[in-house]
């Protein structure tokens, strides 16, 4: 028929009431004409698997609306389960209470998978016979619809609601229960059902190695459980965000970042102030690269590229160091003149080599003037310029003296 024949373009399937095809079909994408449809025929069937479905009314006379479902992919993670109130009946506000007294939440179920596993655990528990009634047959789990308007959400506040295996969709009830022999969920308003229920906590966070474009991705644990850090290099272009994250109770410790733009390197300029040195110590570090500052106290702070600027910020050292000495006699007298001084006193020293006067203020340890320079470097550089000059004189008289 025509379905079978098409080969490109637009189509509308006029035969879909009298000559159906019963197949799988996936909604890829749409314009606001058409549907962009794959089929099950394969590659060489149609546009290259692939039929455009006018979006009129005959879409809608084809059933085009009917039997579809959502493919929804959520982040993959493991949970622990455990039951609130040592395993005890209990109301929704007890069982929670228990559950976050173990620094859990009312259990969270992100899968058919995890729901097998707590239907599999409560029957190992309770046995898969049905009770009498709901005391024993419906167990307390963390689906909340507080303003019971239909739109469910895990306690957690991050888990989205993606797997969603509810009896019915009545939207007045509040809290989640799952029924220990059917795994179906059911939603119930009552504060005073006692009922068993179920904690959970995740256990690893979830994989991140292919989720940024154009990023290695290395982790300090593969199983990803608490603790387990994962670091981001970007292979090409500029990484944006954290470059290290840490797996916190199964959640990554902040925003995931991304690769992308000019890949731009990072120049230090001394920030950290005298007295401090870089590791490695070169005039440029590539996106990405790490370095290492350490201050006239031997404190360290780590610092990463990141899109020309280091993260974090490096700022000036906080020096150990405030106390000034005075310099040598032979090299310099000072005014005042006293053994010691402290941050921010000003002195005027006076060169002994040679009558050359300049004020210095003492700054992390040392006296500077306003040139950056020490009075050692200033009156010892005089020294040598002097002497030098005595040199060359001693020198030119021993000649005109020979001659």
């Amino acid at each position: 028929n025509d379905f079978l024949s098409y080969s490109g373009g637009d189509y509308t399937d006029v035969n879909c009431a009298s000559d159906a095809k019963t197949h799988v079909m996936l909604l890829v994408g749409y314009t606001e004409s058409t549907f962009r449809i794959r089929a099950s025929y394969g590659p060489d069937w149609g546009d290259s698997g692939y039929v455009n479905y006018n979006r009129d009314d005959n879409a809608v006379n084809c059933n085009m609306f009917k039997n579809a479902y959502t493919i929804f992919v959520t982040t993959a993670r493991e949970f622990e389960y455990s039951y609130c109130n040592g395993g005890d009946k209990a109301t929704y506000a007890v069982c929670k209470a228990s559950c976050e007294d173990q620094g859990l939440t009312l259990a969270v179920i992100p899968s058919e998978y995890h729901n097998d596993q707590i239907v599999a655990m409560i029957q190992a528990d309770y046995g898969s016979s049905a009770g009498s009634g709901d005391s024993d047959n419906m167990f307390w789990m963390g689906l909340i619809d507080l303003e019971k308007t239909g739109d469910s959400s895990w306690i957690d506040n991050y888990t989205p609601v993606g797997y969603n295996n509810r009896e019915s969709y009545t939207s007045n009830k509040k809290w989640g229960l799952i029924h220990k022999v059917t795994g179906e969920w059911y939603t119930k308003n009552s504060e005073n059902l006692e009922a068993r229920g179920l904690c959970s906590k995740p256990t690893t966070c979830w994989d991140l190695s292919s989720y940024v474009s154009g990023a290695t991705v290395t982790y300090s644990d593969d199983a990803r459980t608490d603790g387990t850090t994962a670091s981001f290099v970007c292979n090409e272009g500029a990484l944006s965000g954290v470059s290290v994250l840490t797996c916190n109770s199964g959640l990554w410790s902040d925003d995931i970042p991304t690769c992308g733009g000019d890949s731009v390197s990072c120049t230090y300029n001394n920030e950290a102030g005298s007295g401090s040195t870089i590791n490695p110590s070169k005039s440029s570090y590539n996106n990405g690269e790490q370095v290492t500052i350490k201050c006239a106290d031997d404190s360290t702070t780590n610092h990463e590229c990141q899109a020309g600027s280091f993260s974090p910020t490096i700022t000036a050292c906080e020096s150990q160091v405030t106390t000034c000495y005075a310099p040598d006699e032979d090299l310099a007298t000072i005014v005042p003149m006293k053994s010691t001084f402290e941050e921010g006193d000003l002195v005027t020293a006076t060169c002994v080599a040679v009558n050359a006067t300049d004020n210095f203020v003492c700054e992390e340890g040392r006296f500077m003037n306003d040139d950056d320079k020490t009075i050692d470097a200033v009156c010892g550089c005089l020294a040598v310029a002097i002497n030098v000059v005595l040199l060359l004189s001693v020198t030119f008289l021993q000649l005109l003296t020979r001659q």
